[in-house]
This record gives structure tokens, sequence and C-alpha cells, in this order.
């Protein structure tokens, strides 16, 4: 005879969406990202052995949004698996093309092909998640709801806060930005930011020819700040540092931190960019 689990196990296939959910539930379920500390989760791929912890879990929580595009290789029950962007209107996704992807403020239109998957990064968009994660939460814990509305409604004071404070940051930099990767269009959709985004390794040679096309934007758009996924080598910084651009660390949360959490490191990264105006 089977013993029954102590605690229902939740699985998500990135931090935040774990981050949200073991907010809204504490430890009353097991809950787990599946991505092994270390790993950037949109790179990341299964074993054998992850697809069988998949297949326990009595939820899945899933991205959407083009996200773990590895979902569609493997065998998991369709009852388990919960799209947290399911409520998203065609107009709350960024579209894709190639290594650039441009957007002029709220107002830009992507072309089509791929979407952007960094959803959580626009905090009223993660909180369409957390509505999507709170009603799966309702249906695993009936007899908690007091407990995760109240999870819930201290989640999101938290998470207003934060947008608060960095929509009033941003304001404050009135800058033209790059960033180093395509996963910030969210972040700078939400803040109505003129930013165009390269593909950069934070530890690449800067003699390359998407370093002239860098160059040349800086120069034409009167660039003044740079949003990196991680801290550049120094060869690049002091590259920045003679175009006058300012250096910006976002970890955009695609790792699981080894330190910290979810609230900390973003507003870690919104004090960084608070930095470059002092």
């Amino acid at each position: 005879m089977k013993r029954a689990r102590a605690k229902p196990i939740v699985i998500a296939v990135n931090y935040p969406l774990a981050y949200f959910a073991e907010r809204l539930v504490g430890t009353m379920a097991d809950v787990r990202c599946i991505v092994p500390v270390g790993e950037v989760a949109s790179q990341w791929n299964p074993n054998e052995e992850d697809v069988s912890e998949l297949q326990s879990a009595d939820l899945i929580l899933l991205n959407g949004a083009g996200f773990a595009s590895w979902i569609e290789s493997v065998t998991l029950p369709p009852s388990k698996l919960s799209v947290t962007t399911r409520g998203f209107s065609n107009d709350d996704f960024i579209a894709q093309t190639g290594a650039v992807v441009h957007t002029h403020g709220p107002k830009g239109e992507a072309d089509d092909a791929n979407l952007v998957s960094e959803t959580w990064l626009d905090i009223r968009l993660a909180t369409k998640q957390i509505d999507v994660i709170r009603e799966e939460m309702l249906k695993l814990f009936p007899q908690s709801r007091d407990q995760i509305q109240t999870n819930y409604d201290d989640l999101l004071a938290d998470l207003e806060k934060l947008d608060g404070e960095t929509d009033r940051v941003v304001k404050s930099l009135a800058a033209n930005w790059i960033a180093s990767r395509g996963c910030y269009e969210y972040f700078a959709k939400r803040y109505s930011l003129d930013l165009k985004s390269y593909d950069l390794r934070a530890d690449e040679a800067v003699n390359s020819q998407r370093w002239k096309l860098v160059d040349q934007d800086v120069k034409e758009r009167n660039v003044k700040a740079m949003l990196w996924h991680e801290q550049p080598n120094k060869e690049i910084q002091d590259r920045f540092d003679q175009l006058q651009v300012k250096v910006i660390v976002f970890c955009p949360l695609l790792k699981v931190p080894e330190d910290g959490d979810f609230l900390l490191i973003m507003n870690e990264s919104i004090h960084n960019i608070a930095a470059t105006s002092e």
C-alpha cells in the first residue's frame, strides 16, 4: 500500500514562478524550481531524471510565451500543467525577430515570430501570472483559502511597492538605453524605455562587427545607460567608460539565486539603476 505524500509537489519551470508559488502557500506545498542552481533556465533542458520528477508533481507551473520549449518534447500529464500567461491578451506579449529586438516605449510593436519570454520583468504582467498561480493553489488547498488570500495580498503589496519605486527611478534618468540581452523587453515596455537589445556575452572581445553596431547606436541615439545581465569583463567596462555609457548590472532572474530572493534581487537591480544618477 502506497503511503500518502506529506505535501503536494509543485514544480515551476523558472525561479520567479517558484518564488511566487512559495509566497502564496509557504510550507503547505513542496515548491521547487526544476532548473538546477547555476543553470540558465532559458537554455536548460531536462534529463530523464528531471522528467520523472516532473511527472511525479501535483502541479507544474509553466511560463508560456515560448519559455521552456522542451515541454513540447516530453510526456507530461496535461491535467497537471498550468500556463501562467493564459490570462494575457495578445497585446501583453512581445514578439522578437533575430538577434536585435527594438521596442519604442509602450506603443512599440514587434514584428512576429518568437515571443520574448521574460514576462515577470513587467510587474503588472507578473501579477497576472500570480493570479493564475493563486487559482491553482486554491484548487490544491481549498481549506486554506483565507491564508492564501492573505499571502497573495502581501505579495502584491510588495510588488506594487517595487513597481512604483522602479517607475520613479527609471523616469528620473530620462536616458536612451541599450541592453546585453533581449530579456529586458518587457521591462522596457513597462517603463517606457527607448531600448535596443543585443546578444552580448560578458566575457567576449570588443572588436567584432557586432560591437561596431553598438558603438554606432551609442553615438546616433546618444545612449547613456546599458543593462547587463551580469558584470562584464574589464575590457567591456573600459569600452563603455570611454563611450560615457553607464553599465548597470540588472539580474533578469534566469537562474535560481544562490543568495537572496526575487524581491531582494529586483530591488538590488533597481538600486544599481538609481546609483547611475548619483
